[in-house]
């Protein structure tokens, strides 16, 4: 009897990790802005002095039917201590402040990101890809 409540217990506890985890996963997926990965791509990157900028184009989607302004941020693990100091990165403007983006309802297009980081000492990137972590912060 004991070990029947036991296993009934484990299925429970399994069931309802397996749902938070599905509930979690849909939400971070059904956001009104998402970054298409496949359609984004790596344009180049440029050493000036201490700092690391790095031009991408990143294929952006509004879902939702209002216009968005956003910060975009990165991180880049694979370029950590070759390319990068730390695997940190934000969006700058042309002055190297800190860049924000509009998006009209409903849009889909390109975005040119330039993201900056600390130089790490080799002028080397880890591959032709854009930072493996992208995410957008709504204002």
């Amino acid at each position: 009897m004991k070990s029947k409540m036991i296993v009934v217990f484990t299925i429970c506890v399994v069931v309802l990790l397996w749902l938070l985890i599905y509930i979690v996963a849909s939400r971070k997926c059904s956001g009104d802005i998402i970054i298409d990965y496949n359609n984004s791509y790596l344009n180049e990157f440029v050493i000036e002095e201490n700092t690391v900028y790095i031009k991408c184009q990143v294929y952006i989607i509004n879902n939702s039917n209002k216009a968005k302004s956003f910060n975009i941020y990165a991180t880049s693990y694979e370029d950590e201590g070759i390319l990068l100091k730390t695997p940190d990165l934000y969006s700058v403007d042309s002055n190297d402040n800190e860049k924000t983006y509009r998006i009209k309802p409903k849009y889909k297009g390109y975005f040119t990101v330039i993201f900056a980081g600390e130089y790490g000492g080799i002028n080397t990137k880890y591959d032709r890809n854009i930072p493996d972590n992208i995410w957008i912060m709504e204002l």
